[in-house]
């Protein structure tokens, strides 16, 4: 499966061997920037300038969880990755009221239960506790 995000606020999906369209998931409210697949293939993160982290079942192609994730609507910056290993994603983004050109100078972690979101019942929570900063060290 390939994964493509668009300008028209959508996910596509695609048979890489047929380079067919195997279906259109509508749920951003903004284009979508950039894609991520778990590396167990069971999870499909994207993140849209909608300001949200969508994370999609791919069982399923249902969300599962939405992730507030603030972004600068004039940069784009394709930082999101789940690592290889661990049960964690990260992307580049800003605390709440970050004004706009200040926004994704922050890399922001999220420890994952896969089980509890394939269940429907889990959230993402940040990997840390939220008294340590999430910052990359860039300059602001």
């Amino acid at each position: 499966m390939l994964a493509s995000g668009s300008l028209d606020n959508t996910v596509n999906l695609w048979e890489p061997r047929s380079g067919k369209l195997f279906r259109t998931l509508e749920e951003h409210t903004g284009e979508v920037d950039v894609l991520s697949f778990s590396p167990d293939g069971r999870l499909l993160a994207s993140k849209s300038r909608d300001h949200t982290i969508r994370l999609w079942s791919c069982e399923t192609w249902e969300t599962v969880v939405v992730i507030p994730e603030p972004a600068n609507p004039n940069l784009w910056i394709p930082a999101l990755a789940f690592h290889p290993t661990l049960p964690l994603l990260a992307a580049a983004g800003s605390e709440p009221d970050t004004p706009n050109d200040e926004r994704c100078q922050l890399i922001h972690l999220w420890e994952l239960d896969f089980d509890m979101l394939l269940g429907k019942r889990g959230v993402a929570r940040p990997a840390l506790p939220s008294r340590f900063p999430f910052s990359t060290g860039l300059p602001r």
